[in-house]
Parts: structure tokens; C-alpha cells; sequence
């Protein structure tokens, strides 16, 4: 599944609304439209509904949404970790010495462990 589909999906559960689901992504309404219909090429099943000027979620896009919610969070996990390995704050570090130096020349070390 392509990312974009999946951030599209939501952003129109969301908003209930392709036309604001563009303006919140910041791309073009046929943009979303089109990757509405890509997902459902993809996904074999209709995840909307019309009523009116509005979508609905179908059954199907209900219980979907939960494994996008999970998966775009993992997805943002994944960001957070580059920015702190990017950063240096994350990563290990290994020194070896012998015992008397390493209490005499290498200066206190502050650890901190991330989750």
C-alpha cells in the first residue's frame, strides 16, 4: 500500500469531505479523489459512501481505519527515531580500556536511555 493512499483515506474519514481532505494535505481535490479510487482498485472494497455532499465510511473502511491509524503511527515512529539517531541523540557507543584508565582518564559519562 502506498502512504499516500493511506494518509488520503484518512484524511477524508476525517474531515468527511475530499474537498477538505485536499485542503488538509495540501494537494489537490481530483489528487485525492484519484487516490480514492486507487485505494479502492487496491483494496477491493468501497470505503465510502455518498450521502448528500458528504462521504460516510463504509463497514469495511470503519474497521479498516484502525490498522491505518496503527500504521501511520508506526510510520511517525519511524521519523521520531531518524531525528534522534540524525541528531546524535540516539545509537550506542562502546569504549574499551583498561581498568585504571578508564576510572582515571575518561571523565563521568551521563546515560540516557530512551524507550
Amino acid at each position: 500500500m502506498d502512504i499516500r493512499l493511506l494518509e488520503a483515506f484518512r484524511a477524508v474519514i476525517e474531515t468527511g469531505s475530499v474537498t477538505h481532505a485536499a485542503a488538509a494535505l495540501g494537494v489537490t481535490q481530483p489528487a485525492v479523489s484519484a487516490r480514492s479510487r486507487r485505494s479502492r482498485a487496491c483494496l477491493g472494497f468501497s470505503l465510502f459512501e455518498r450521502s448528500g455532499n458528504r462521504l460516510r465510511p463504509t463497514a469495511e473502511a470503519i474497521a479498516f481505519r484502525a490498522e491505518v491509524d496503527r500504521t501511520l503511527g508506526r510510520i511517525d515512529d519511524l521519523a521520531s527515531a531518524a531525528a534522534l539517531l540524525r541528531d546524535g541523540q540516539s545509537g550506542s557507543l562502546a569504549i574499551a580500556s583498561h581498568p585504571m584508565a578508564g576510572l582515571t582518564l575518561l571523565t563521568p559519562v551521563r546515560c540516557v536511555l530512551h524507550p
